[in-house]
């Protein structure tokens, strides 16, 4: 499934139908359904596509989050994110500069980790089920993972080359989420409109820091700061999700369907 809208995102966050008065916690999510949000970014070769030479994974556990109020922005919640950067071994000699400037040494969020490729196949493919593999302070456990990246198309693609098929079933592309439909928005575009600091993009640890980032601060705006969101949305040339009404409207329409379904089932169980 992939998640396209905001509204979408919002019942994931459990965020209010319409804009709140104040910054609150997530505290509606339930511990056993909480989802851990994992950004993947690839880097390839930009002479030969199928040498994967860097790999980017960037986690939120929304466990980690519940009950925690983001405040006047979402730096509480950021506060939580972790980032692994995997510098593939065999191909450390291929570095882009024709057409990208790749910059494989210069991830801002820790220490690179190199191995080889078959090690980080084995690395993603265990993350995508267990993220806790990422984080050595936590015994792996199976999550329900949402799968985020900006034109994660490519990303997949990416993957399949290196052997890895089975990805986690719902995806956050925060592309799509923010481009009109005639013009794809680039990452460093969208971390412009929201106006965030960022250096060395295409060093993939680094891009999916800073994507993850990016979704976190779109949806801290759309369920905190709706004027705010109309100003990145005007910046990237993007369509504004639906207002409070419509989210109302919505939010009736759906408990409307509920109470409908509840009803045909007492009948049909009569």
């Amino acid at each position: 499934m992939l998640y396209q809208t905001f509204s979408e995102l919002r019942s994931i966050f459990h965020l209010p139908s319409s804009p709140a008065p104040a910054p609150s916690p997530p505290q509606a999510i339930g511990l056993a359904t909480a989802p851990v949000l994992l950004c993947i970014d690839l880097e390839a070769y930009e002479l030969d596509q199928s040498q994967i030479t860097e790999i980017g994974l960037s986690t939120l556990d929304t466990r980690d989050i519940l009950g925690l109020s983001p405040g006047t922005s979402p730096a509480a919640w950021l506060a939580h994110m972790r980032t692994t950067h995997i510098l593939i071994a065999e191909h450390r000699h291929l570095v882009n500069g024709r057409y990208v400037a790749g910059c494989p040494d210069k991830f801002l969020h820790g220490t690179s980790q190199a191995m080889s490729l078959a090690e980080a196949q084995r690395l993603v493919v265990a993350a995508f089920k267990a993220p806790g593999v990422l984080r050595s302070t936590r015994e792996p456990e199976e999550r329900d993972i949402l799968l985020v990246g900006h034109g994660v198309r490519d990303d997949v693609r990416y993957l399949s080359s290196i052997g890895i098929s089975d990805i986690p079933s719902r995806v956050i592309d925060t592309q799509r989420l923010c481009s009109s439909k005639r013009r794809p928005v680039g990452l460093a575009k969208l971390l412009d409109a929201l106006q965030m600091e960022y250096s060395w993009l295409h060093n993939a640890g680094n891009d999916a820091a800073f994507t993850l980032e990016a979704l976190l601060r779109l949806v801290w705006l759309y369920g905190f700061d709706e004027v705010a969101l109309r100003g990145v949305m005007d910046r990237l040339g993007a369509p504004m999700p639906p207002g409070p009404k419509a989210r109302k409207n919505e939010a009736a329409n759906a408990a409307a369907a509920a109470a409908a379904t509840a009803a045909q089932t007492h009948v049909d169980g009569a």
